[in-house]
This record gives C-alpha cells, sequence and structure tokens, in this order.
C-alpha cells in the first residue's frame, strides 16, 4: 500500500513539472503577450502604458464655420480601455483640452494643432502632436451689378452698381475690367466708364471681381447695355415756293452721336433729285404745278436713326 502512494505522489510530481515547462508564461515565447494581457489586472502585475499610432485633424482645410475633430489610434500591450487627453493649441497658444475644437472667434491664417495623451486608467502614454493646420478664408461674392444708365447715350457715363457678400464679415474690395463690344478697356479700373469713350450702338458691360484681406473671388460679369443709337436731327427748313424754272433746298441734319448722315428722297414729284452725300435738294421745274405738291425727305444715320422731314410746294 506504502509503495503505491509513493508511486501516485511520484507521477502527480512529474505531471506537474512537465505541464509548468510548457506554461508560456514561465517560458515566454509566442503565447507570452496574450497571457501577460490576460494576467495584467492581477496584483503584482507589470502594467504597459499605451502609446498614440496616429493624430490627424479633420476637417484639413478648415474654415472659420469649421469645428475640428480629431481622428487617432493608439496601442494598449494589455488590451485596456483607453481614454485621451487633449491640448489644443492656435499660434502655439493652448485654447482647448476637449476633443473638438470650434474655429468661430479665431482669424483667418491662424495655425491650430493638437496633442493627445492616451491613458489606460493607470498610466499614460507618451503624447503625440498631430499635423498643423491652418484656418483658411471663403473669398467674398459679387452678388449683383447694374449698369446705369440702363439705355446710356454717346457722352454719358456709365456707373456700376455693385453688391457683394463676405461669410466671414470681413471688408470687400471691388475690381471692375470694362468691356466695350468684348473688348477690354484698358486703364478703367474704377466703378464709373467716360462716356467719351463709347459710341452709339456699343455693347457694354463690365467684369467685377470681389476680394477681402485674403483671397479674391471669382470674376463676375453684368449683363451688357447697348448704348442706344440717337436718330439725327434736320434743322433746316425748306421754301415752299418754287420759282420759274428751278427749285432748290440744301438740307441740312445733325447727328447727336457725331454718326455720319446720308439723305434720301421718299416723295416727290417725278425729275426731283436728292444728292444722298451733300443733302442738295433740286428739280427742274418744265411746267408749274397747278396743285400742292408733297415732299418727304429723309435723314438716316449709318446705325439706322432717321428723321423725315415733310412740306408742300406750290407756284409763286
Amino acid at each position: 500500500m506504502r509503495t503505491r502512494i509513493i508511486s501516485l505522489v511520484v507521477f502527480l510530481l512529474a505531471v506537474w513539472l512537465l505541464r509548468g515547462k510548457e506554461d508560456p508564461l514561465i517560458q515566454g515565447g509566442k503565447g507570452t503577450e496574450e497571457r501577460s494581457s490576460a494576467a495584467a489586472s492581477l496584483p503584482g502585475q507589470t502594467n504597459h502604458p499605451p502609446w498614440m499610432t496616429r493624430v490627424e485633424i479633420f476637417p484639413p482645410s478648415p474654415d472659420l464655420q469649421s469645428v475640428l475633430k480629431v481622428a487617432l489610434q493608439a496601442e494598449d500591450p494589455d488590451q485596456d480601455t483607453l481614454t485621451y487627453r487633449y491640448r489644443w493649441f492656435v499660434n502655439q497658444k493652448e485654447v482647448g483640452d476637449q476633443p473638438v475644437l470650434s474655429l468661430k472667434g479665431f482669424r483667418q491664417g491662424d495655425l491650430v494643432s493638437v496633442e493627445v495623451t492616451p491613458s489606460d486608467g493607470k498610466s499614460e502614454g507618451p503624447s503625440l502632436p498631430g499635423p498643423t493646420v491652418k484656418i483658411g478664408n471663403h473669398p467674398p461674392a459679387v452678388t449683383r451689378i447694374v449698369l446705369l444708365p440702363t439705355e446710356p447715350k454717346v457722352g454719358q457715363t456709365i456707373l456700376a452698381e455693385v453688391e457683394g457678400r463676405d461669410e466671414e464679415g470681413d471688408s470687400i474690395f471691388y475690381d471692375y475690367q470694362w468691356e466695350i463690344n468684348g473688348v477690354p478697356v484698358e486703364g478703367v479700373t474704377g466703378n464709373l466708364l467716360d462716356g467719351k469713350l463709347i459710341q452709339s450702338a456699343d455693347q457694354i458691360r463690365v467684369l467685377v471681381t470681389a476680394s477681402d484681406s485674403f483671397d479674391a473671388g471669382t470674376p463676375t460679369a453684368s449683363r451688357s447695355i447697348a448704348v442706344i443709337n440717337q436718330p439725327p436731327e434736320i434743322i433746316s427748313s425748306p421754301t415752299s415756293e418754287i420759282g420759274e424754272n428751278e427749285y432748290r433746298y440744301q438740307i441740312v441734319a445733325s447727328d447727336p452721336d457725331g454718326d455720319a448722315v446720308e439723305y434720301h428722297l421718299d416723295g416727290g414729284p417725278p425729275g426731283m433729285m436728292l444728292d444722298a452725300a451733300s443733302g442738295l435738294l433740286v428739280w427742274k421745274v418744265e411746267a408749274l404745278p397747278q396743285e400742292m405738291v408733297p415732299v418727304t425727305i429723309q435723314a438716316i444715320d449709318k446705325k439706322g436713326g432717321k428723321s423725315i422731314q415733310r412740306f408742300t410746294l406750290h407756284a409763286r
């Protein structure tokens, strides 16, 4: 009986020694990290602090309307639950300790960064700074352009009335590029176009660019307006009496736009002739009329503007 008991004790001792050699906590090797993690919370067990592997700020190109958030990754050898401590900086001055940061109240061009420190509840790991981002700007936009007068005449100065909007409330400045018939006008950068530069029937528009102290917006074009063509005016008056053999009348017309004027005979007796260039009306009278003779003439510029004069002739 004693021999059996001794044999059983020796067997159990051998089994215990054999299992002890295979335990990874004792031998280390492939399973050491897993067993250590499982035992991390046991009294007397060494804790391994966590460390950050990634810290990024989103959005990476913020503006004053943005709320910054942090995308992060961390590792903990003991698989503990982690918490994080945040330190936000604007121009290297600490401004916050929350997971997010609103940019309202800061300025365009400010530099923002964040530093994150992990903790497993027992100890903190090393802090890791994220990349620095720059607060961007919304360039202003032109919201309205009106050219006045809407039907300008030759010689009239044209005014561009402009309105704009800036999301950050910055002061807005405007640059003007005037165009006449699609050709840029050199040397005119303000909101007024000198009337001496325009001619009748010209097409006028302006491109306006709004800018603040940081950026320029996209050029905005006004609608085109046409310089109205003012018709010529006949300023001479005919005599109504017919001489013995001939009737002569020198027509004189003035064009407000300075356009060249041609003369046309629209109605008159047979044989009456009108020189288109000079405006001299001549009628060789072979026999004096017994009744009133109606005459209609026109003064026409090359852009279609015209004026009409009607009168009657009778024998003396």
